[in-house]
């Protein structure tokens, strides 16, 4: 449920920096291990953005990828935290990065 959060923070975000033009799109960059799910943040998105009066704005979500340093000394990315090691198939592994959720950028009506 922390997306009704994470989307009323977003929104609220991108409104300050329109510069009182038409906000039409917001672009998002969630990491793999931020626990945010995609169907839910999207929707709470449009309902926030609905209740805000705000129509017609696209939101976009990008993968950002976790970065691992497993036990056998490989690094590599993953998207899901279910992947395993590509070289040795171990799930035993230091995990950085990927727990944010940030707007890349917005964009906004031109005047």
């Amino acid at each position: 449920m922390h997306e009704l959060s994470v989307a009323t923070s977003v929104v609220d975000l991108a409104l300050q920096h329109t510069g009182g033009r038409k906000l039409t799109a917001v672009n998002l960059a969630v990491g793999a291990n931020a626990g945010i799910f995609r169907e839910s943040l999207l929707l709470y998105m449009g309902l926030v953005l609905e209740e805000k009066g705000i129509k017609d704005v696209k939101v976009a979500w990008r993968d950002v990828p976790m970065h691992c340093r497993c036990d056998c000394g490989t690094e590599y990315d993953i998207l899901r935290y279910m992947d395993t090691c590509p070289s040795c198939g171990s799930f035993q592994r230091a995990m950085e990065g990927g727990r944010d959720c940030t707007v890349d950028s917005i964009e906004v009506e031109d005047v």
